[in-house]
């Protein structure tokens, strides 16, 4: 068990070795910034907010389809037909009042389904068009963020080799002093 655990930490140290190693180029350290900001990924966040809040906007232009069903039992206790009624009635309808005397429930079920569809509406195009301009907003600002975080580590980076090279010319300065003495 403890090979296994030695093995994997000596790899894992391999992979963070090669990966320091490849993040002193000025392209790697900004690719790396970009893929971890968290700004960018607020940006990102605000654009796909930004493209539902007009996918939205935009479904509310569509046919609308409202439905609705409903069903009822009426229940009857006993239906009694006086036998006046049987004189009143032709002889052909006299079966249908049999019929009746023996219905003991009544079913009855509806359905109803209405489309709508928008012709014209000022403040649907006004949301449209103001769902476009956030949309384009917030493209702006991703844009802006990415250009803000690659002028501040090539800044970073500059200035570290600037260092580096005062470093060196310091380390210098001193070998020769130390010479001279």
């Amino acid at each position: 068990m403890k090979g296994r655990v030695l093995i994997l930490f000596m790899f894992s140290f391999g992979l963070f070795m090669q990966n320091v190693s490849g993040q002193t180029e000025l392209n790697n350290l900004i690719g790396y910034a970009l893929k971890h900001s968290h700004e960018i990924q607020k940006a990102d966040f605000q654009i796909q907010e930004a493209n539902y809040m007009h996918k939205e906007a935009l479904g509310k232009g569509l046919p609308q389809i409202d439905g609705s069903t409903s069903y009822s039992i009426m229940m009857f206790n006993k239906i009694n037909i006086p036998a006046s009624v049987y004189n009143m009635v032709p002889a052909e309808y006299a079966p249908m009042l049999n019929k009746l005397n023996n219905i003991d429930k009544l079913y009855s079920a509806s359905a109803d389904l209405q489309v709508t569809q928008l012709i014209y509406s000022q403040s649907y195009w006004l949301g449209l068009q103001t769902t476009k301009k956030a949309q384009e907003l917030y493209s702006i600002l991703k844009n802006k963020n990415e250009e803000e975080i690659i002028a501040e580590v090539a800044n970073g980076y500059y200035q570290a080799g600037s260092l580096m090279l005062q470093l060196n010319t310091i380390e210098k300065s001193v070998k020769n002093l130390e010479g001279n003495l």
